[in-house]
């Protein structure tokens, strides 16, 4: 289990791109990023608390793409 203190930060980080992947591999709609932590922060209000954070993030969710795109090439 990963977790930190308050667990929105870097915990979110984590939830969002594993929820990212996970619908991707079983070929669900892809959501973007960002609508995807706009979802999370409904319920945790702060998750995903810096620009970096949120830039790694996407940086995650880009490489889940072209690992998924090379599969299916």
């Amino acid at each position: 289990m990963l977790y930190c203190k308050a667990g929105l930060g870097r915990t979110g980080v984590f939830r969002i791109a594993l929820t990212y992947a996970m619908r991707t591999l079983q070929g669900k709609f892809r959501i973007p990023p960002g609508v995807l932590l706009e979802n999370y922060r409904e319920n945790t209000r702060y998750g995903v608390q810096t620009p970096d954070q949120f830039a790694y993030l996407r940086l995650i969710c880009s490489t889940i793409d072209a690992m998924t795109s090379e599969d299916n090439a």
